[in-house]
């Protein structure tokens, strides 16, 4: 750390590593606290110029959901992050990760029967950079994006760009391309309204966009994935313009 201040509350860590650690996380509901009205306010503010985390297993428990998710982190660099608490505002110049794994199992039945309840992606890379998060404010940069699922998805490019504000999100661009021929290329704007059960405003996007019946596999039903082999290769081309 280069300077902390406990009457500030400011932080200045220069850099912080994690390496060949084992972390296991249970999250269960606890008792609710009344509201004490005469805590402090949290107004730390944190800077951390370089984190770096090698070799790293992380698994997280909701037992009471039967929710299990584990993370296996090979490599992991973030640089230039700011965390300003009272503000709510955080921002991240720069993350990659490499060669990475990711799990997640609801618990409720066998893979075959609910593929989306049990997901596992391996080989993850993760580059990007502009990331920032408030509650008026959204950013992110992704510039390469790969990761191989066991079932046959194989994404070996992805890129995203967007921002977003109270009142819109801005999909500048998202791209992704897998081993088996897939791709989308698309922009759109999406009123915040929408979400909100809102009918106000209009969504403005382009779109081209092909899928293979091999990438669909990995997330329906063994029987439904024997039906797609009576079809195609290619399932779909669409242009939105």
């Amino acid at each position: 750390a280069r300077n902390i201040s406990l009457a500030n509350e400011y932080a200045d860590i220069r850099q912080l590593h994690l390496n060949g650690a084992n972390l296991n996380i249970t999250l269960g509901k606890t008792d609710e606290e009344k509201e004490d009205s005469t805590q402090a306010p949290i107004n730390w503010n944190i800077h951390l110029y370089k984190g770096n985390i090698e070799n790293t297993d992380i698994a997280i428990n909701l037992p009471q959901d039967t929710v299990t998710i584990a993370s296996g982190i090979n490599k992991f660099i973030a640089k230039e992050l700011q965390a300003d608490l009272a503000k709510q505002r955080y921002t991240l110049e720069y993350l990659q990760l490499a060669n990475s794994t990711f799990a997640y199992n609801s618990g409720t039945q066998a893979r075959e029967e609910a593929p989306l309840k049990h997901i596992t992606a391996e080989n993850i890379n993760i580059e990007g950079g502009g990331f920032i998060y408030s509650p008026t404010e959204l950013a992110t940069k992704i510039s390469a994006l790969s990761f191989n699922q066991p079932a046959g998805v194989n994404i070996n490019k992805g890129v995203l760009e967007l921002t977003a504000t109270d009142t819109e999100i801005n999909i500048k661009q998202v791209i992704l391309e897998s081993a088996n021929g897939s791709y989308i290329n698309a922009t759109s704007t999406l009123p915040i309204d929408l979400f909100n059960g809102n009918a106000k405003g209009a969504i403005e996007a382009t779109a081209i966009a092909h899928i293979n019946k091999r990438d669909l596999k990995g997330f329906v039903t063994k029987e439904q994935a024997e039906s797609l082999n009576t079809l195609p290769d290619s399932l779909l081309d669409a242009s939105i313009i």
